[in-house]
């Protein structure tokens, strides 16, 4: 179900109705596929990790969605098992670090295939960009010229959703995959503090840049600042565990997007 609704959205994003006919339907692929492989490859990291730490594991649960992707995303379902330090700490990094280098790929190759056009005209919605987007483009993509626009590729537009929706999880707080490795790496104390800074920053994005921080806002609210605590607090996690968080905070920083969708 929801590889139809992803392909559905992909149509309408390549400028194809789905509903007119196959071939209008079919359009879509190309954006559902890439993106339902980002998905995939998201959760399969959470699987792997979980499977190396003797955790039970379901498959994926993937979530259609009459939505902008088609797709409300997709979870995994594991026992409420007490975690060690560092399985908690690997099943919540192992997914954004899974779902980002494909996203990565995708959006190169999706820059590759877009194309400037007159920015006179109407050409969809307008997507806000990252740090990391911005560079990349200037890499990739297309020369822009003044008094254009990019048009980003159904393909591009896939892994830049899976560059967002990889940010959205490394938030560091609640259930998010953030929080879970996040309060693995500093501790109970540490991950309320950032909790409310993050309740702080989000409502700050909701006034001064996009109204839809306010919905994550209220997620986090849901969630609370509380997180199972692990019965090995002072094991060590090792550099590589430290060097690949502080990447990941970095990350972070590189791929959010404070407006990720524009009005005029």
């Amino acid at each position: 179900m929801t590889f139809v609704t992803t392909t559905g959205a992909g149509a309408f994003l390549s400028g194809s109705n789905p509903f007119s006919s196959v071939r209008g339907f079919l359009s879509g692929i190309p954006f559902s596929l890439t993106l339902m492989s980002i998905l995939t490859l998201h959760e399969a990291g959470h699987i792997f990790a979980a499977i190396r730490h003797g955790i039970p594991v379901a498959l994926p649960y993937f979530i259609p969605a009459p939505t902008l992707i088609g797709t409300f995303g997709a979870i995994i379902r594991m026992p409420p098992v007490l975690h060690s330090r560092k399985s908690l700490f690997d099943i919540g990094i192992a997914g954004p670090v899974a779902g980002f280098f494909p996203s990565l790929l995708a959006l190169i190759w999706g820059l590759h295939l877009s194309r400037p056009v007159s920015s006179t005209g109407d050409y969809g919605l307008e997507i806000g960009e990252s740090f990391l987007f911005h560079q990349i483009s200037l890499v990739f993509g297309p020369s822009v010229g003044s008094g254009e626009t990019l048009v980003l590729s159904p393909v591009g537009f896939a892994g830049w959703t899976g560059l967002f929706v990889t940010a959205l999880n490394l938030i560091p707080a609640g259930q998010l995959d953030g929080g879970h490795f996040l309060f693995a790496l500093w501790g109970k104390k540490v991950h309320r503090i950032v909790w409310f800074l993050v309740l702080g920053v989000m409502g700050w994005l909701g006034m001064f840049y996009w109204g839809g921080w306010w919905i994550w806002l209220f997620f986090i609210l849901l969630m609370g600042p509380g997180h199972l605590p692990v019965p090995d607090p002072d094991n060590p996690l090792g550099k590589f565990r430290i060097f690949l968080s502080i990447f990941m905070i970095f990350v972070e920083i590189l791929i959010f997007i404070p407006s990720p969708f524009i009005n005029r």
